[in-house]
């Protein structure tokens, strides 16, 4: 009897080696394979590649016996991959070649389908244009609009993307850096960098310099910006979630109306009472009776939306 297979490499790009694991379901053939890219991957860094392969097929045999394939990859810098995390900048390189990866090999059957939430979402948006043979997606609580992501009429997120930003630089390297609270209060901003990581940060400097949504830097395609608008006439089904009280709901709902009207047609958003990660503090927020996705529509409702397309 053939059972659910897991394999793990190491794809090249950029000069770097990206950890990579495929799961397969327990059949010969080709199948339908779902894309998920993260940088939160720490925590395997010091386990053998195996296990992880073998723990990321237990997280996911649903899906496995729905019939899909999944191809999971370390972000660049992050887990087991090599090289330097520097948000953004190496995302549209990476997921281009695995994507070309995934065409060459025996398991695909010409189908694509992304899986993201918050960031990694973002590394779905920056691969855009989408080839033709993307069929599908689930992007989750993360809007299209960098701008947005960093900033609020002008004013800079510190506490949401800047701390962000800070903790995902060169995450791997665990460099030290020279940061507290009070950072982006100290001025001139444009010492930042040099200040708190002890070296330039060009991609990031610039954000902190341009502070209007119709700044140079929010519309170049240098892998800070270049998502701007990718979902507005998208040729494949999207499923959007976001929650009332999530950080990039105003985001979401602008990708929504934005979105051209046959798409939009075949697409779907479930907005929930909740927050960011779609959850409920009894002791600090209302519960709303099957107010989670999950409880509203299952714990398999993401697999649903692929089968439903």
């Amino acid at each position: 009897m053939i059972s659910y297979q897991a394999d793990y490499t190491y794809l090249p790009s950029g000069g770097e080696k990206i950890f990579t694991v495929t799961l397969l379901p327990a059949a010969k053939g080709k199948f339908p394979v779902v894309i998920m890219r993260s940088p939160y991957v720490d925590n395997y860094e010091e386990w053998p590649e195996a296990d992880i392969a073998m723990n990321y097929l237990n997280a996911h045999r649903a899906w496995l016996r729905r019939g899909y394939a999944l191809v999971i990859q370390h972000c660049r810098g992050r887990g087991k991959s090599t090289g330097d995390c520097i948000p953004y900048i190496n995302e549209r390189e990476d997921g281009l070649n695995l994507q070309a990866w995934v065409r060459q090999q025996p398991f695909y059957n010409g189908e694509i389908y992304f899986k993201g939430g918050s960031y990694t979402t973002s590394v779905h948006y920056l691969t855009a244009p989408f080839a033709d043979d993307i069929k599908g997606a689930i992007f989750g609580v993360q809007d299209s609009d960098r701008y947005n992501a960093t900033y609020r009429n002008g004013f800079f997120k510190a506490g949401l993307h800047g701390n962000w930003y800070v903790s995902m630089y060169k995450a791997k390297s665990h460099m030290k850096k020279n940061f507290t609270p009070v950072s982006y209060d100290l001025l001139p901003l444009r010492d930042f960098c040099r200040t708190v990581f002890g070296e330039e940060v060009p991609s990031f400097q610039e954000k902190l310099r341009q502070n209007k949504p119709d700044d140079p830097v929010w519309n170049t395609c240098n892998g800070i910006s270049n998502t701007r608008g990718v979902t507005d006439h998208a040729h494949f089904p999207i499923l959007f979630t976001t929650g009332f009280y999530d950080i990039y709901t105003g985001g979401i709902f602008s990708m929504w109306r934005q979105m051209n009207a046959e798409n939009k047609a075949r697409s779907a958003m479930i907005v929930s009472p909740y927050d960011h990660g779609d959850r409920c503090n009894n002791e600090t927020s209302m519960a709303f009776e099957k107010g989670k996705r999950t409880e509203q529509f299952g714990e398999e409702y993401e697999i649903d939306w692929l089968d439903s397309i």
